[in-house]
């Protein structure tokens, strides 16, 4: 299972009460026109299934790009962690969409180290 895809097992197994929302609020970003989740896909998706209509957001301004690095590193401390797959497609992600970031600020941006930065340049480029 990738990062970006559901896992139904983490949402059907939450102890809290979705008629309550106890758990924390999504982050999503907005460009005025758009609000794109970036973190607490499996919250929303639950929220979903039990016919809620609204949940806390913290709404960051941005658009999809910037939602997608939100999420490279929002399930660091907590949920869902990256597969070392995951972790790779983040880092070709950066490299053909942030040319202008250099390999340190790629692997900040990941939540990867940078010698994973470095084994994917080569892989990219043998």
């Amino acid at each position: 299972m990738g990062r970006w895809s559901w896992s139904g097992s983490a949402s059907q197994k939450s102890p809290h009460s979705w008629d309550a929302w106890t758990v924390g609020p999504l982050d999503v970003f907005s460009d005025g026109k758009t609000y794109r989740p970036a973190d607490g896909f499996h919250r929303l998706l639950a929220a979903v299934k039990v016919g809620r209509t609204t949940v806390p957001c913290n709404v960051h301004e941005g658009d999809a790009d910037d939602a997608r690095i939100f999420g490279m590193t929002a399930n660091d401390e907590h949920g869902l962690r990256m597969s070392a797959a995951d972790k790779r497609a983040c880092v070709q992600w950066l490299l053909k969409n942030r040319p202008a970031a250099n390999l340190d600020e790629i692997s900040k941006l990941a939540g990867v180290s940078l010698s994973t930065v470095n084994r994917v340049v080569k892989e990219m480029n043998p």
